[in-house]
């Protein structure tokens, strides 16, 4: 699985998701960084091909 982390989720999860097989990068690891907003991350996903995981309970969902 390919994933991107959000930046509410702190980076050793991507060694941890590494661990377990997963192709697994921080929104630090971002041209922008910590500070892209959610919409720029979910451009970035799709673009990467990975699934978005964080905590928000307010990230925008996208129904395309």
């Amino acid at each position: 699985m390919r994933l991107l982390l959000d930046n509410n989720l702190p980076p050793k999860l991507v060694g941890r998701r590494a661990a377990l097989g997963h192709d697994a990068i921080h929104v630090r690891e971002l041209p922008n960084g910590d500070r892209a907003e959610d919409f720029d991350i979910g451009q970035v996903a799709d673009r990467l091909d990975r699934i978005v995981v964080t905590k928000d309970n307010d990230y925008p969902i996208c129904t395309c």
